[in-house]
């Protein structure tokens, strides 16, 4: 239910950014809102499989970690730092 809601976190708030005639968010990449959304866009149809929210979404890091626990650590971190400069910038 974490993407569902998710999404719909993302529908409400550009719905009513329309509303009043402002340009739709797009959520960064590096987080689980936005990698889901910029998977579900960026996908062929004739591809496509429905997808839960995963580590594997995001875009990989520049540098390999081989330890999975410090892969995902590093890659909240960074979903973290985003969604929170992210967040100044539009007002959330």
């Amino acid at each position: 239910y974490v993407e569902s809601a998710g999404s719909g976190l993302v529908a409400g708030i550009n719905a009513s950014l329309r509303a009043i005639g402002e340009s739709p968010i797009v959520f960064p990449k590096n987080t689980a809102i936005g990698s889901m959304a910029n998977y579900i866009t960026s996908t062929s149809a004739k591809n496509f499989q429905p997808m839960n929210a995963s580590y594997s979404l995001m875009p990989q890091l520049e540098k390999k970690i081989r330890n999975k626990q410090e892969r995902h650590l590093m890659q909240s971190k960074i979903a973290l730092d985003e969604l929170n400069e992210f967040k100044n910038k539009v007002g959330l």
